[in-house]
């Protein structure tokens, strides 16, 4: 297995499981160099999707929380910095990467 000692860990929450259908609701991102944390960034998403009960109770994350988050596309410059050329890593990180693109 290889070890990476600078990378960016992704985590993303999101209104169901269809990239094509769902939207990001919030984004994480954490910049680790030579093993250590060296900047962190999180943030809700807006959407005006409708944020089921099961997704609620999944994330703990409802409509209220996303009023006034910036959407996703004001968001992608900073993301796009933090992440640069490093390698993401992620829990089911397919997952994400799918809603990323």
């Amino acid at each position: 297995m290889r070890q990476f000692s600078n990378y960016v860990a992704l985590d993303l929450e999101t209104t169901g499981l269809n990239p094509f259908t769902d939207d990001i609701i919030e984004v994480a991102l954490v910049k680790v160099r030579e093993g250590k944390i060296t900047e962190q960034f999180s943030s809700f998403v807006f959407t005006p999707l409708q944020i089921s009960q099961h997704v609620s109770y999944l994330t703990g994350i409802t409509a209220k929380d996303l009023e006034g988050a910036p959407d996703f596309i004001s968001l992608l410059p900073k993301l796009q910095e933090l992440i640069g050329d490093n390698p993401i890593l992620g829990h089911n990180i397919f997952f994400d990467w799918s809603f990323l693109m």
